[in-house]
């Protein structure tokens, strides 16, 4: 009996995973800053659940051009599905959790914003893209994906320059973190659980439509063409300790 309940677990085990596209680092929250306790969240989504209404946490405002967000079952970490965005056309597309979704206190320890990004239909060279933490209209903390885009980087590992293209480009799910600290307001930058830079960004605002306090998502500052980027977004959390 024992050996079939094993088997059946391990076929189990097989299915949920299918689909996956190489998944990469803990899947856990950690804090980077080295506090310990356990997370406060702020939000926490892994876009399994039945009958989950993106439109209910999530905006997609293309600025005017073209752009979605939708569940996707093709590429995930874990679960089943995550939530596919494709670029928008114009400049000042932005993905955003929507208004109250996250509350934000300065007083509170750091805040990170976690989660999970598969690159798998990013077109090289032409893509600009961002992801942001913002309050209040100011952005907190921003890790573009390619050198050029519009955010202000320090960098580590003998002076090269980490993006979310230099260390994700590999198309599948690779752990991302961006943790803000009130007290300094700098943030630190994580890929797959190792520190890639930090940042200092003081008062850099957004044109962008956003909800008017905090909110996490993707930041497209630049037209993207008539080829829109892809990628997916698995596990998103941001949470403080």
């Amino acid at each position: 009996m024992r050996s079939t309940h094993h088997l059946l677990l391990v076929l189990l085990t097989t299915v949920a995973l299918a689909g996956c596209t190489g998944p990469k680092g803990d899947t856990g929250p950690m804090g980077p800053s080295g506090t310990g306790g356990s997370p406060v969240y702020a939000y926490n989504q892994n876009y399994d659940g039945a009958g989950y209404l993106l439109s209910s946490e999530w905006t997609m405002n293309a600025a005017g051009g073209s752009g979605s967000i939708s569940i996707d079952s093709t590429s995930f970490l874990s679960g089943g599905s995550s939530m596919k965005v494709t670029g928008g056309t114009t400049v000042n597309g932005v993905v955003f959790t929507n208004a109250g979704i996250v509350s934000y206190n300065s007083t509170n320890g750091a805040y990170t914003e976690d989660f999970y990004w598969n690159p798998a239909g990013i077109v090289t060279g032409t893509v600009k893209v961002e992801a942001v933490f913002v309050n209040g209209g100011t952005i907190l903390a921003d890790l573009g994906f390619a050198v050029g885009s519009p955010n202000i980087f320090y960098t580590y590992s003998g002076g090269v320059q980490h993006t979310l293209e230099t260390v994700t480009s590999t198309p599948y799910f690779h752990h991302v973190q961006m943790v803000y600290h009130p007290a300094t307001t700098y943030a630190d930058y994580y890929i797959d659980d190792v520190l890639a830079g930090q940042s200092l960004i003081v008062g850099k605002t957004t044109a962008v439509s956003g909800p008017s306090g905090a909110w996490g998502g993707f930041l497209f500052p630049a037209s993207l063409g008539t080829t829109p980027d892809v990628f997916y977004v698995d596990n998103y959390q941001i949470y403080h300790y």
